[in-house]
């Protein structure tokens, strides 16, 4: 199994979501800071089904404060939101201990109105798993990943899966 990332900044945390789903199949595409540091999210990711504009956020602890949500973010993942496009997934990549988590919008909506200033992160879906769940990647090929395999079409590795 694959050691987890040390990762200790924001930056960090961004380049290990875009390569993570890039090895994955995405496009992704990250948002360029301005002078303010104000940005409308971070990344914006394409898979087979979906587009995924989310912010990223790392977190040394298991607990996600919607404070760390910042007005330019709000406002844009607010908007986009608010078109209902089935086929668009808004919301906050996490990643906390190595794994990345995702809090979607309307949960996070949802969590809001029930008076709820923050969300405990392992309580949130894998965002890999959830990309193996609605059908984005072959959950073999999520394997492929986390084991780190060179060749994942070579007879040698096809045995480790069964």
């Amino acid at each position: 199994m694959q050691d987890k990332p040390n990762i200790t900044t924001g930056t960090q945390a961004e380049n290990y979501v875009a390569e993570e789903l890039a090895k994955l199949g995405a496009w992704v595409g990250n948002f360029n800071k301005s002078n303010t540091g104000a940005q409308p999210f971070d990344q914006i990711a394409i898979t087979k089904n979906f587009t995924w504009c989310y912010d990223v956020k790392h977190s040394m602890i298991n607990r996600f404060d919607f404070r760390r949500i910042e007005d330019n973010q709000q406002l844009a993942l607010d908007y986009i939101n608010s078109l209902e496009n089935p086929n668009v997934i808004v919301g906050f990549a996490i990643v906390h201990e190595g794994e990345i988590f995702f809090l979607s919008y309307h949960q996070y909506l949802q969590l809001k109105a029930e008076s709820r200033k923050s969300v405990r992160i392992t309580d949130l879906e894998n965002m890999l798993d959830m990309l193996v769940r609605i059908g984005e990647v072959a959950a073999w090929l999520k394997l492929v990943v986390k084991l780190k395999l060179q060749d994942p079409f070579s007879l040698n590795n096809k045995t480790q899966f069964l």
